[in-house]
């Protein structure tokens, strides 16, 4: 069964809270054992909804980690963490979350693969940290030994697109940008890339529960001005990356070429046909297929 480690920039927008239940819901079927979770973000809440959603789905050992130091511009924008947290009177305490990817590894006796759904400043600070009580080892070195596979929600690629002749930045990469570039050229495993394209028409839906995730999808409606009764739909980046992790050969799902992805200092991602463990996701005509499947997995057992 596979090791995943969950990196997410949970409070900005809900796909986040959908990818979390998901890969719980993964993890009671068997596909996956989540080792920790980490907050790459300094936003009041997000800690609280994550431990708030992982005692719904009945898991809540889980250990949390959080961005500690300088926000993120975006750490300021709060959509539904917040709310969350004073709904469910969840505390929004953890420890740093370098700390916990350093003794996470640490103690790994098998690979462990990562999925990172937000701007990649922890990833980044991983991969930048030195020897401690936990490991000997640098961060590059400590993930060479210990990580599989890193599934990113983020960039966009211009081989997914028939009418485009250049890219745009995609959200998350955009938000931290060195960093972003920094993972893709130090990063010494797999890199699989889950794009904007891949997610955007794929929608998950919500209806009306006691389920924190709906919660967070109404409060991100309701900050968004958009309406959430009596369903809401929203675009399922997020959950797209947590299945590829889990799913990885599921039918619905493909793949580019291994190659090279190297990131612009203006937050473009390209992709380049030479020796090299990068790949990205390619869009699937399938929506109504992968809507489905994403839908089924959100729902708690």
């Amino acid at each position: 069964m596979k090791s995943i480690i969950f990196d997410t920039d949970m409070g900005v927008d809900c796909d986040d809270a959908v990818a979390l239940g998901i890969l719980i819901n993964e993890e009671k079927r068997k596909n996956c054992k989540i080792l920790a979770i980490t907050a790459s973000t300094t936003r009041t809440g997000a800690v609280a909804t994550i431990k708030t959603i992982c005692k719904y789905y009945g898991v809540p050992e889980i250990p949390v980690g959080v961005l500690k130091g300088e926000p993120l511009v975006c750490d300021a924008m709060n959509n539904y963490a917040k709310a969350v947290m004073q709904k469910y009177d969840e505390t929004d305490e953890a420890q740093c979350a370098t700390a916990l990817l350093r003794k996470t590894l640490a103690k790994a006796v098998e690979k462990v693969d990562i999925v990172a759904v937000g701007p990649l400043t922890n990833i980044k600070n991983l991969l930048a940290s030195g020897a401690d009580e936990f490991s000997p080892l640098g961060g590059i070195e400590l993930v060479k030994e210990k990580v599989g596979k890193i599934y990113l929600m983020g960039g966009a690629f211009l081989e997914n697109y028939k009418d485009r002749t250049e890219i745009f930045g995609e959200w998350n990469i955009m938000q931290d940008v060195p960093s972003a570039r920094y993972v893709a050229q130090y990063f010494p495993c797999e890199m699989l890339y889950c794009p904007h394209e891949v997610g955007q028409p794929v929608k998950t839906k919500m209806q009306y529960s006691d389920n924190p995730v709906w919660f967070s999808m109404k409060a991100f409606a309701l900050s968004d001005g958009q309406i959430y009764e009596p369903a809401f739909y929203r675009q399922s980046w997020d959950p797209i990356t947590c299945l590829a992790a889990t799913r990885e050969d599921c039918e619905l799902f493909s793949y580019s070429a291994y190659g090279k992805i190297e990131i612009s200092e203006n937050g473009r991602t390209h992709f380049k046909k030479e020796a090299g463990n990068h790949r990205f996701m390619l869009v699937n005509e399938k929506v109504a297929e992968l809507e489905k499947l994403v839908n089924e997995c959100v729902e708690r057992f």
